[in-house]
Order: C-alpha cells, then sequence, then structure tokens
C-alpha cells in the first residue's frame, strides 16, 4: 500500500468526518473541505484541484447539488471519484430517517451548519426577521441530526429556534452510520489500490514481449485522437515502452516557432532548433532527435536521450523513423480539430451575447430564465424579474443620432452590471428593452435593486467630444414568481404590464406588478 486516499466534503461535515478519520485511525487517510453552498454556484474543477493532494493521492468528492457541474472526465486527474448523494444527510443518517423528516416538513440541520448558523443565514440572503418569516412558510420545524461531534449544538439549536420562531428537536444519531459507510468506501479503495499495483507489476513483466505489437496498434489508433495533448501522451507512451529513455520531450513547432513547456537543457534546445533533417543523434550519443512533420511544415521534435540500451539505438532509429509519419498526420489533425473548436465556441459564444452591449442576448436570457424558474420551483425558491425600458430613448436617438443612441444603450449595460450580483443576468429583449433575472430574490429585495439601478441609471453621464454629457433615466417594473407564474412569457408580462405602469406615472421610477 503506497497511496493516500483524500476525502473531500462540505465543511458543513467537516467536524464527522473528522472523527470517524481519527476514531479509525486511518492513517493513509485525510480530509479536506470545500465551502458549503448547495450548488449556487456548482463548484468547478478549478476549485478543487488545489484540494486533492500530490499525484499519487486518490480522492472521493462527496456532495449533492454543489458537484453537479464537475465531470471526472475533465477532471485531469486520474484517481477522482465523484460520489453525488440523493440527500447529504443520507451519509451520517439513515436514508428512511432522513426522508421521513423531510416529508413531515423538517429542516434539517447538521452541528457544522448550526455552529455558525447566523452567517448561514447571511449566505442565505436572511437575517433573523426575515428568515423567520421564510423557514416558517417553508418548513414545520428544525432537527438537529446530533452526531455528537460539537458539544454545544443543542444550545445552538435552542438559539436558531427562538430567533425563528419554530420548534427545534434533536435527533442523537452518533457516528456509527457514517463510520460504516467511510468503513467500507476505505475497504474498497485500498482494495483497489492493491489491485492496480499487482496490475502495473504484471505490465511490466509483459512490456518487453509485446514491443511490436504494441507498435502496429500505436499506428492504428493514433489518427483516431482528437487533442495533441493526448496524441502527445500516446507518442511518449509509445517511446517509453519502445526505447526506455530516461529523458523524453516534445517541443511544439507552429509558425516555424519552437516552444519549450519543459526543463530541457538549452544544448538540446538549440540542436532541435537548428534541425534541418528528419533526424539527429543527440550530443550525448544516447539518444536522437526526430522531427515530426506534415506536408514538409514542421509540427514538433521529440527527443529521446539516455537510452536504457543505447547499443541498439540504430534500430530504435528507424522504428521511429516508420512511426513519425502517423505521428505527423494525428498532430495535424489534433490541430485541425483545436482550431473547428475554438471557431464553435466563438459562434456559441456570440449566439449567446447581445454584440452591442456585451449583455446575454434575448434567447440565451429566455433560455436561463426557463431553468431559474424550474430550479425555484422545485426548491422552493423565490425569484424575481425586472423590466427595463430607456425614457425617451427614440428622442436621444432623433437628437444625436443611432452611435450616441449605442453609447447609451452601453452606458445603461455598465451601470447595470456594476450594480447586480454575479448570479444575476441582464439580457437585451429588443431596441432599448432589457429584463434583469434576479434568483433567490422576493418582491421587496427587488424592488431594493431596482431602486437602486433607477437612481444608479439616473446618475449616468454619456460624454460627447464638442456637446453637452447625456443623461437619461429608466423606468423598471418588477414581478416576482408566484403560482400562477407557469411559463417565462407569464412572469415577463407581469413585469412588463408593472413597467408601463411606471411609465404612465412619469417615468424615471419603479412599479411592481
Amino acid at each position: 500500500m503506497s497511496g493516500t486516499l483524500t476525502l473531500l466534503c462540505c465543511e458543513n461535515f467537516r467536524p464527522e468526518v473528522e472523527a470517524v478519520v481519527a476514531a479509525e485511525g486511518w492513517t493513509d487517510v485525510t480530509v479536506g473541505t470545500f465551502a458549503p453552498r448547495c450548488g449556487r454556484p456548482p463548484l468547478t474543477w478549478s476549485e478543487l484541484r488545489p484540494l486533492l493532494g500530490p499525484a499519487d493521492t486518490s480522492a472521493v468528492v462527496i456532495g449533492n447539488v454543489c458537484l453537479a457541474g464537475l465531470d471526472t472526465a475533465t477532471s485531469k486527474a486520474s484517481a477522482v471519484r465523484l460520489l453525488r448523494q440523493e440527500q447529504c444527510f443520507h451519509m451520517i443518517a439513515g436514508q428512511s430517517l432522513v426522508d421521513e423528516a423531510i416529508n413531515r416538513g423538517a429542516y434539517l440541520i447538521t452541528p457544522g451548519w448550526l455552529a455558525d448558523w447566523r452567517s448561514k443565514l447571511r449566505q442565505m440572503g436572511f437575517d433573523e426577521t426575515t428568515g423567520g418569516g421564510f423557514f416558517r412558510e417553508s418548513v414545520r420545524e428544525l432537527v438537529l441530526l446530533d452526531t455528537g461531534t460539537l458539544t454545544d449544538a443543542p444550545d445552538k439549536l435552542a438559539e436558531m429556534a427562538a430567533a425563528l420562531g419554530l420548534p427545534g428537536s434533536r435527533l442523537g444519531i452518533g457516528l456509527d452510520p457514517l463510520r460504516h459507510w467511510l468503513g467500507r468506501m476505505v475497504a474498497e479503495w485500498r482494495l483497489e489500490d492493491e489491485q492496480q499495483h499487482a496490475s502495473a507489476r504484471q505490465r511490466d513483466q509483459l512490456r518487453e514481449i509485446a514491443d511490436h505489437k504494441a507498435a502496429m496498434d500505436f499506428l492504428g489508433r493514433l489518427p483516431l485522437l482528437k487533442d495533441e495533448q493526448d496524441t502527445v501522451a500516446a507518442i511518449r507512451e509509445m517511446f517509453h515502452l519502445l526505447f526506455a529513455p530516461q529523458v523524453f520531450c516534445y517541443l511544439h513547432v507552429e509558425g516555424g516557432n519552437v516552444r519549450n513547456d519543459g526543463d530541457l537543457p538549452p544544448d538540446l534546445i538549440a540542436q532541435a532548433q537548428d534541425l534541418c533533417n528528419e533526424w539527429a543523434w543527440t550530443k550525448s550519443g544516447t539518444g536522437f532527435l526526430l522531427r515530426i512533420a506534415r506536408a514538409n511544415e514542421a509540427l514538433g521534435v521529440i527527443i529521446v536521450d539516455q537510452l536504457a540500451f543505447p547499443e541498439h539505438r540504430d534500430r530504435y532509429v528507424n522504428l521511429a523513423l516508420s512511426i513519425s509519419g502517423v505521428a505527423g498526420l494525428a498532430i495535424d489533425n489534433a490541430r485541425t480539430y483545436r482550431r473547428l473548436m475554438e471557431l464553435q465556441q466563438e459562434l456559441e459564444r456570440e449566439a449567446h451575447t447581445d454584440v452591442l452591449t456585451g449583455c446575454v442576448s434575448r434567447r440565451h436570457f429566455l433560455d436561463v430564465t426557463r431553468l431559474e424558474l424550474a430550479r425555484s420551483r422545485r426548491h422552493e425558491e423565490e425569484v424575481s424579474m425586472l423590466m427595463l425600458d430607456l425614457d425617451h430613448f427614440k428622442a436621444i436617438n432623433d437628437l444625436h443620432g443611432h452611435l450616441v443612441g449605442d453609447l447609451v444603450l452601453q452606458k445603461l449595460v455598465q451601470v447595470c452590471t456594476a450594480a447586480l450580483r454575479s448570479e444575476d443576468t441582464i439580457g437585451r429583449l429588443g431596441g432599448e428593452e432589457f429584463a434583469i433575472l434576479l434568483p433567490e430574490t422576493g418582491h421587496d429585495k427587488a424592488m431594493e435593486v431596482a431602486a437602486r439601478l433607477c437612481a444608479g441609471v439616473a446618475a449616468a453621464e454619456v460624454p460627447l467630444e464638442g456637446e453637452p454629457t447625456i443623461r437619461f433615466t429608466t423606468s423598471i417594473g418588477v414581478a416576482t414568481l408566484t403560482a400562477d407564474d407557469f411559463s417565462v412569457s407569464t412572469i415577463l408580462d407581469r413585469a412588463d404590464h408593472a413597467l408601463y405602469q411606471a411609465k404612465r406615472a412619469g417615468r424615471n421610477r419603479v412599479a411592481a406588478a
């Protein structure tokens, strides 16, 4: 047994997982945590990679909706397992117990969450007063799943229950369910780790007699790879298999420029830059440089040195030359595929973005809204919609021209974007009409945001060369999701109706549906 296992879980469950690891004496298991935000937004690999540990460390990432945006295929870590739970609480308590409590209207709490419950309320957008109203409408009681890890958890529960005006109860569940669950996981990992090491030893024994077959297989599969890094990795694997060099390096060549992504000695880099033929010996005489090209255009240079058996170097060079043509074809295909993907991504970005203002397009805004409304209903959360329209915009265009009108539209989006949260979305529906989606935002908060935007726009200025500065205003309609909002168009229509109420009331103001 040579590796270690990292258990990554939400900070809310850290006390329980650490307690089990310590109690079981698992010296080959470490615990890492990520911030609890329940999938808003979901975790990304860039956040998790620093927590995964060294390259020889396996990791299990435990969560629920927080893992929604992750895929092991893009993790760039070979030993990472995502363990998505139907309910996060299932890892510390029996499924039937958890599901029964939720079905009867309980809001479940862990000691870790309860330790700083006021901060958690603020993260949800509430204080004790507003949180009390929300919780009393959403749940019947607060239930502490008491694992015994934090002695003051019952006192914290009493504080929170009193502050929110809800009954609170405690279920003493201990650590046995989690201990059993993690114990099985660790045992399975150890078995798998042993099997992997045994397989590696067997592969080492068979490698020498499989050289020629591997080379033929390589020639067949290499052109099918679509990523240049994957292609180079396959070449590296093959060269190590066939030639057993201590040094392998691939120098990327594009547009005649040689790029060194590794820690290669300067003399080898200079030799690669001066390579004019198909190949050359390294100065040490224990390796060779191989030019990779397609249609006489250099794509890269492979350098292998310190061969395990330099006495066979002539045979090695001939075999490498027979592979170089296929390698060049594969790398050329990968670069073509990359350019096509970059073009496709750019086209998708343009389709999602309003070219003039930089906010999202109408179509993309409607798609985002449709998904957010479905999510809000599923989690019984509030969501609000703002409809904005520039006041007297036609007069601005008529007086100053459409170029100046474009500057005004851009300034409106800049002001709004600066005042909104990262999770909010502003989209241009057409002309001077915009809409803003506010997730997890009730009516009162939406009215505050709208008033702030209205004031911010009124204070904005668009300077013109040789002319007076332009100032403008906007009218805003506010609608908050109700049970009667069966579609995106329903809530948009209500917000639009409120917008026209604001217009009729004199403009430069906010009205609610």
